[in-house]
Formats: structure tokens, sequence, C-alpha cells
């Protein structure tokens, strides 16, 4: 029986929304998430297929044969065919194509937006159309991205395509292939979902018309790749997936079979909820499983607690730019709920963490854990405080974490001022902001809120601020002594169901120019 499906996203085929609508449609087992992004742990760094695999191998060991998970990202299929064949019989191997000419000037048009987060660099590479056209490297991405080898010609990309794919979607009628594909996999469909439909319809008309047989013929060996594989008759056959059968936001199983001292941890950890991070205690518990264990789940007063994986985003976000670990470094979290970032820093080697909340629910929960995990906690300590009390403090850290704190103040900036203050290296900030990346232009703002004292997922001073995006946050970031910031991305919120123009980024911020290259690029 299959338990995953991993999906190539090749660059404008639709691949988010095809990722997204997979993630709906899954059942949640357990309180865990079921899209494992690779691409946002490795980043878009094509020239590192040995640190991929190793990223493969070790996502792969971690996936349950009962446990239905979709892997997606912006990775080459020939780095990863290896490491798919050896689990073949686990895996659903997915992917979407475009047509060639459309995706092609989707390509140029993303990269030239504000959606881009190396728009001006791409800028600088490539500073018209024409000189796009003319480039090699955006071109045939189809091609490339599918190929099992190197020097893999078309026609034996379209053969091995044909035998060793489950399924290929095309943007062009994504919404019925996605059903197709949903319903062979035993899956009720969740609803359609566009992410980053270029807005710029006019441009991009007026490219088509003008430039669309050269940008075929510059393309030619994707449009071979594309009309032999839209003939392709996918069938209807019905999958044999772990997750058939079961709806989606359901847990199955409701509760595992432990041994007993597992089961009365388990029993403990239901008792202190809700819980909002997922995390370790030993291979067979982990805090969220209280969330689907318990009588209530994750319910509180104020409505359902969500769980995030706290070591998975702290790895996507934190640890590329500590490539060697962070052994001697240490880690402060403001605002660090059950202290789910400051163990994910202490397991990347970090000396010295201190975490502080101001409800005592959530530290409660930290200390909690920092006592019963199988993982070393030396060096870790957690304390109930509000913001303003680390003006007191003359500690500095290496690393300070503000996630999901920043929208909860009622002065946002002089809680990032407070922060900033102790922060000698890298300061991250991870913020729900008025704006998502495919609305209007950013205009610099903070939008004011107000929200409930009582929601333990809320603040506890009722008046608060968004910020309008990530423009408006690198003023303020450089105002406070950051010499450079990275936008790791803004997105709108995936949250199921959520409505409105509100998204989420996050932002990394420097002291020294230069910290935040890529160090993996000689």
């Amino acid at each position: 029986m299959k338990s995953a499906i991993v999906n190539i996203h090749i660059p404008k085929t639709a691949g988010t929304a095809l990722r997204r609508r997979v993630w709906q449609s899954l059942p949640e087992v357990h309180g865990r998430r079921a899209v494992i992004g690779i691409d946002q742990i490795i980043g878009y760094r094509t020239h590192e297929p040995e640190r991929l695999g190793s990223i493969m191998d070790e996502g792969f060991g971690k996936l349950s044969r009962s446990f239905p998970q979709i892997v997606s990202g912006h990775y080459l299929y020939r780095e990863i065919a290896d490491h798919v064949a050896a689990r073949r019989e686990q895996l659903i191997l997915v992917t979407s194509l475009r047509d060639p000419v459309d995706r092609f000037i989707s390509d140029y048009l993303y990269n030239l937006s504000d959606r881009s987060t190396e728009r001006d660099a791409f800028i600088t590479q490539f500073p018209s159309f024409d000189a796009y056209l003319a480039a090699q490297g955006p071109r045939d991405k189809q091609y490339r991205y599918l190929r099992p080898a190197r020097d893999a010609t078309v026609l034996e990309t379209i053969d091995h395509v044909k035998r060793n794919f489950d399924f290929v979607a095309l943007t062009e009628r994504l919404d019925a292939d996605l059903d197709l594909f949903l319903t062979r996999l035993g899956l009720r469909p969740a609803p359609p979902f566009r992410l980053n439909e270029g807005p710029d319809r006019a441009r991009f008309q007026e490219l088509r018309d003008r430039h669309g047989d050269a940008i075929a013929e510059a393309n030619s060996a994707d449009l071979q790749l594309y009309e032999a594989l839209s003939a392709v008759d996918w069938g209807d056959t019905p999958i044999d997936f772990v997750g058939s059968g079961v709806a989606a936001g359901t847990a199955a199983p409701v509760r595992p079979v432990l041994p007993e001292a597992d089961a009365r941890l388990l029993d403990e950890l239901v008792a202190m909820g809700p819980w909002h991070h997922d995390i370790d205690l030993n291979p067979d518990v982990w805090t969220g499983l209280a969330a689907v264990s318990g009588a209530a789940g994750n319910e509180t007063g104020a409505g359902r607690v969500s769980l995030t994986r706290p070591a998975a985003i702290f790895a996507n976000q934190i640890l590329p730019f500590f490539p060697d670990g962070m052994a001697g470094k240490s880690f402060l979290d403001c605002g660090c709920n059950a202290g789910g970032y400051c163990f994910a820093a202490r397991d990347a080697g970090a000396e010295r963490t201190f975490g502080f909340d101001v409800r005592q629910h959530w530290i409660d929960q930290a200390r909690f854990v920092a006592a019963r995990r199988k993982r070393n906690s030396d060096g870790m300590q957690f304390e109930v405080a509000d913001l303003l009390a680390l003006e007191a403090m003359d500690e500095m850290f290496d690393v300070t974490w503000f996630s999901g704190l920043l929208y909860h103040l009622p002065d946002p900036v002089r809680g990032l001022r407070i922060a900033a203050d102790r922060t000698r290296d890298l300061l991250l900030v991870n913020t729900a902001v008025a704006a998502t990346q495919d609305g209007p232009p950013e205009r610099l703002s903070m939008e004011l809120k107000f929200e409930s004292r009582n929601n333990v997922m809320s603040g506890v001073h009722e008046l608060a601020w968004l910020p309008s995006g990530p423009k408006v946050l690198q003023k303020i970031l450089a105002d406070l002594g950051f010499a450079e910031t990275k936008l790791l991305f803004w997105l709108s919120s995936e949250a199921p169901g959520r409505t409105g123009p509100r998204g989420r980024l996050a932002i990394v911020a420097a002291r020294s120019s230069g910290r935040l290259a890529d160090p993996m690029t000689p």
C-alpha cells in the first residue's frame, strides 16, 4: 500500500495548487501535518544534489506506512530518482505540466514582480525580455526538471515518465485532472485553489502575441514533452493508498496503541492541552498526539488551536545560515509558546537557549517537554514574562526568534527594538501581515486590529497591529541596525477556510553585510 505522494514541482505549472489541493484532501493523522516542503528546507539550489539526496533520504526515512503525506519541492527529478526508486512501492510520483509558451512568459513575469524575492538580481541579469529569451538558462525547464539523467534525450524522458510516473496533471485542465487523481486515491477532492496567478494579463498577452513563435522555438524540447505527455490517458484505476476512504480533517486511528509508560505519558499530554507546538518526546510519542487523543481534541473555549511543527520550520528558516550547526551559539525565543524552537535550536547544537511567554500555560508545557523528552535539554531555560521585561535583561544572544508575536503587540516597533537590542547576529521575524504577495503593491503602513485577551492563541493587550508586508519590516529592521535582510517567504495564508487579504511572511535580518549570502554558493 502506498502512503506518500512525491510531487516534482516545476516552476509556474500550478504545482502549489496541486500540493495544496492534495494536502487539504488528505486526512490528518495523530495531529501531524501531511505536507513536507523539501524546497523550503534546501532552497532552490539544484546544484546541491548531495545535500538534496540526504534530505530526501531523511524525509523518506520518516514516512509512515500508516500516515498519508505529500512531499513536494522545486527539485530536479534526476537528483531524487534513485531515492524514489528505492521506495517505489511506497510512493506515488506526480507532476504538472503547462503549455511551454505560457509557462515561459509566466516565469518571466513572476520574476519581475514584487512576489519574487530575487527580483533585483533577475532584472540585473535580464534587463529585457529579449535578453531573457536569448539566454539558455530559462529554456526547456519542464524537460530539464523531468529528465531521469543529465544526458537523457527528450524521447527517453517521455518514455521514462510514461513508465514511472503515476499521474501528470495539466495546468490548463488542472481542476478536472486533480479531481480524477484524488478520486483514484480514494479521497474526496478539496475545493479548487489558485495561488500566484499573474495579474498583468495584458502584458502576458502582448508577449505571447509578439514572441510566441520564438518562445516555442526556444523551448522545442518542452513543446515535444508537453505534446506527448498531454496525450497520455493516465486512467481511472484506483490507487491502493493509505488515505483512501478516510475523510479529510479526521484522525485515524483516534488513539494509538502504546506501551504502558508511553500511554501514561500521552495521558499527561492530553491533560496539559491544548498544544500548539508539535514536539517529539520520543520516537512513539509527540505532543501533537494529544490533539486527537483527548475527548475534546485540541479545542478550547475560544475555538480550536492549530498545530505546527517547530523543528521543520526552524530547519527551513534558520539552519541554512548555519551549515555547520549552532554549536556554542545562544538562542532567544520571544513568545516561545511550548518552546518548540528552543528545542530545535538545542538539537542543532545551541549551548544556551532562553524562551519566555506571557502565558503560564505555554511555559508549563515547555518545562514538561524539557523534563520528559529523550534528547538533551541542558542549558535550556523557560520563564513566564512579558516582552517588556526583556528591557532589564543584560544578556545578549546570537540568534533571536520573533515568531507569531509582532502582530499581537500594541507597540510592535518598540517590541521589535527590545528583541533587536539583545541580538548579536541574526533576528528572524515570522508574522501575519495585512496583505498577500499576490495582492496590490505594498503601501508601507500598519493596520490596526483588536483581539481577545482570553484566547490562548491571542495576545494579552487587545490592541494590536498588522504590518503591511515585507517592505515596512525591512525599513524598521534597517533602522534597528541590521545591515541586510532576506525575505524567506511571503504568502497568503494556507489555513483551510481562511478568508480576507491577510498573509504571512518570514524575514531574517543580519547585523553584518554579506551574512545572508547563500552559504552553498561558491
